[in-house]
């Protein structure tokens, strides 16, 4: 089978279900593309797509302009539109994933309620992580001495999104408060703006810049449990990465956090609900027997997880939406098997145009030497078109001499 993974860019939590999908399916054809790109390769879009079999947008389709959705609700083959969370506001999500043929969720929580909300079938496949990646990983495990090490991850645009920040910042308060020995480890974007935040509470805090995948990874080393106070989520992935390094975690329930934490490995507690939070805390610090019972069975919950191990969910996903197609259309799908670019070449080309969208945005964060290193193979590649090349190059030089 062929299909195309469509998704905004391929270094974030999209690109990890993508390349995770690689990884789960080795026996089909994988292509990418992202949204990004059309507005210089739609062409090349569009002839990709009478060339697969499925097309499945892990991007929120929702998102896109007025003339991408006429286009997304008229593609003549199999479609699968991924849902990830959907927050109070956010019905129009499940409307415009509804022109899909299929509604994919990560999480058990979203498949009920997309089930409730939707006549467009709607079908689980859950995140995955690769436990291998995690093998080198040693956690540093509390002992029950020094200062009890809270780890959070990811990009936190405001204190009252659904993040939910605002809860973090009343837990550390309590904690600190009570003089709990505590500190904070902090890994991703949007931070800063809360460096205030964190100082007038009496908390600290070591903010740890993203570099690469590997190093990425290695933050889990640094902590003693991970937290997690989201009130909406399909994962959030991290989740999954702390179980797989052999860290507790401790997390609302939500999204993978509520399938996962079910099993072992840490606590959950009721949305905003900080008092929980704060007891949960306290139970991981002063509870050892606890604390590595729940260590000790995180990896092999985290292993349920391997992307190898969803291989038969997301065949389903895909046979669903060829047979959903066929209903609908009244006709049985064609498979093709015109002879195209291997996918692993193609892989390759997108995820160079990937890597200069991820320069600009490190160079735009001032991040120049690893914005600049992270360029140099897509502009030393013949594959790369040379109008791309110049809008890079002219963009980065702006960018550059700004910061």
């Amino acid at each position: 089978m062929r299909i195309l993974l469509v998704s905004a860019n391929f270094y974030w939590s999209e690109g990890a279900i993508a390349k995770g999908i690689v990884r789960a399916m080795p026996e089909d054809e994988i292509y990418y593309f992202s949204v990004h790109e059309f507005k210089y390769r739609y062409r090349e879009f569009q002839l990709l797509i009478q060339q697969v079999d499925v097309i499945h947008w892990l991007f929120n389709v929702a998102h896109l302009d007025d003339d991408r959705k006429v286009d997304f609700r008229n593609i003549p083959i199999p479609t699968i539109a991924t849902v990830h969370h959907v927050c109070s506001d956010e019905i129009y999500k499940i409307e415009e994933a509804a022109y899909a043929d299929i509604i994919h969720v990560v999480s058990i929580e979203w498949l009920h309620f997309l089930g409730a909300h939707s006549k467009t079938p709607v079908i689980y496949a859950s995140l995955g992580i690769m436990p291998d990646d995690f093998k080198k990983i040693n956690p540093d495990l509390y002992t029950g001495n020094g200062a009890f090490k809270l780890g959070m991850m990811g990009s936190y645009p405001g204190k009252f999104n659904r993040k939910r920040i605002d809860i973090a910042i009343e837990v550390l308060k309590k904690l600190v408060d009570n003089s709990m020995n505590i500190e904070l480890l902090i890994q991703g974007r949007g931070w800063e703006q809360f460096y205030n935040d964190f100082e007038e509470i009496g908390v600290k805090f070591t903010h740890q810049k993203l570099t690469s995948d590997r190093k990425a990874l290695k933050f889990f080393e640094s902590i003693h449990v991970y937290l997690c106070t989201s009130d909406f989520e399909g994962g959030p992935l991290p989740i999954l990465e702390s179980l797989a390094s052999g860290v507790p975690v401790i997390s609302t329930n939500i999204g993978i956090a509520a399938d996962a934490l079910k099993k072992g490995g840490g606590i959950l507690c009721p949305k905003a609900d900080v008092s929980a939070l704060v007891d949960a805390v306290v139970s991981m610090k002063e509870d050892h027997e606890k604390y590595l019972e729940c260590a000790s069975k995180s990896k092999n919950i985290a292993s349920n997880y391997s992307w190898p191990e969803l291989n038969n969910l997301y065949k389903t996903l895909f046979k669903e939406a060829i047979t959903t197609w066929e209903a609908n259309n009244l006709k049985p799908w064609v498979y093709r098997n015109a002879k195209i670019i291997p996918a692993s070449e193609q892989r390759k080309i997108e995820l160079l145009y990937d890597n200069l969208r991820q320069s600009l945005q490190l160079l735009g964060r001032g991040d120049k030497v690893v914005g600049l290193k992270l360029a140099l193979r897509p502009i030393m590649s013949g594959k790369i078109n040379l109008k791309r090349k110049w809008l890079f190059i002219r963009t980065s030089l702006r960018q550059f001499f700004k910061n």
